[in-house]
């Protein structure tokens, strides 16, 4: 079980880029999304695999003790440093992508990081029982994990991407349903 939440963000990258490969260029808005998905979910699966050898504590470790047993130094180093590769590799492979589609113009990417990072923190909030702690645990987790995105910017001429009360909505929808059922589940 350990494993369902890494295994869940490397689902959602993995989703969020064959969308992206599949979506034609005219569709700016979903390709922004789908790249965003793909981003901020590698980040995470790669920060966290960073964190948790670093500190050996957290689902990682909790479910490679259950797979092999003892995690050995040598399986942290190796481990951390898979993360570290998988970090660098997604930072310059985001920045290509929001590049070349000409997508991180106007600070798009340091508004959807921006807006990221509080709505976890925002949300955490109404997590209890410590809420300050898991509101510093998604700044860590979504704010710090994600932070190249702050670097993006695009040289590449791409369609402006425009403020969309549609899109904005249903981020809103969204996220009320997510507040919502953290930590209760779906019962």
């Amino acid at each position: 079980m350990p494993a369902g939440g890494p295994l869940g963000n490397l689902g959602a990258a993995v989703l969020g880029l064959v969308a992206l490969a599949l979506l034609p260029k005219r569709y700016v808005r979903a390709r922004l999304l789908a790249l965003l998905l793909a981003a901020f979910s590698l980040f995470w699966f790669a920060g966290y695999l960073i964190y948790a050898m670093a500190l050996d504590d957290g689902d990682y470790v909790f479910a490679l003790r259950g797979a092999i047993g003892e995690v050995t130094p040598i399986w942290r180093l190796v481990l951390g440093l898979a993360g570290l590769s998988l970090f660098l590799r997604t930072a310059r492979i985001v920045a290509h992508l929001l590049g070349r589609d000409g997508l991180a113009q106007r600070n798009v990417t340091a508004t959807a990081w921006l807006a990221a990072t509080g709505a976890a923190a925002i949300a955490a909030l109404f997590y209890g029982p410590d809420r300050g702690g898991a509101a510093l645990q998604a700044l860590l987790e979504i704010g710090a994990a994600s932070l190249p995105l702050l670097l993006a910017r695009s040289t590449a001429a791409g369609t402006a991407i425009t403020r969309s009360a549609t899109w904005i909505g249903a981020a809103a929808a969204l996220f009320a349903v997510f507040v919502a059922i953290l930590g209760h589940g779906l019962s």
